[in-house]
């Protein structure tokens, strides 16, 4: 909270004691009414910003031949989440041969867009084929406490391995 409190009409103006002694006026930047941050004698405000670490992860992994899900759980109330790495690999427990006929593509729900990956067709036994999205600024989802899925579909002779960190945030 502030040091102290000027009253002004609709509410009042923060202030921090500065090492001197004397007031500083602040922007309060967080929701907790904690963070903030003090104006220059040039009345300029700088401000750190960053990529916000994820602080949440799930991983799915199914048996071959079978699909997996990554579930992302509904966080509560205006809460959404910010995807900030998607990695999908996919293992291939017998040889394939090529074909012109794709892949089935892992499928996703409450993502904008219906992001899409592709993956080889043809590939000998125990490769592995891994698509990663690192997003520079995070993926924020459709919807509002909703769960998010990422769903690698059942496909003969593969293992799915799906990780996704992220974070919940309004």
């Amino acid at each position: 909270m502030a040091d102290s409190s000027i009253a002004i009409t609709g509410g009042n103006v923060d202030t921090r004691t500065a090492g001197n002694g004397d007031h500083r006026q602040v922007v309060v930047l967080g929701a907790d009414g904690d963070t903030v941050a003090a104006l220059n004698a040039d009345q300029e405000v700088f401000v750190r910003a960053g990529r916000r670490p994820a602080n949440l992860h799930v991983t799915a992994t199914a048996a071959t031949g079978v699909a997996a899900t990554a579930t992302l759980p509904a966080g509560g109330a205006n809460t959404f989440h910010y995807i900030t790495r998607i990695a999908i690999t996919a293992y291939s427990t017998a040889a394939r041969t090529g074909s012109a006929t794709a892949l089935a593509a892992p499928t996703t729900t409450n993502i904008p867009g219906s992001m899409v990956w592709t993956f080889a067709t043809a590939a000998a036994i125990g490769t592995t084929d891994h698509r990663e999205i690192v997003f520079n600024s995070p993926l924020k989802v459709s919807a509002a406490n909703t769960n998010t899925t990422i769903v690698g579909t059942a496909t003969t002779s593969i293992i799915w391995r799906i990780a996704v960190d992220y974070y919940l945030s309004v």
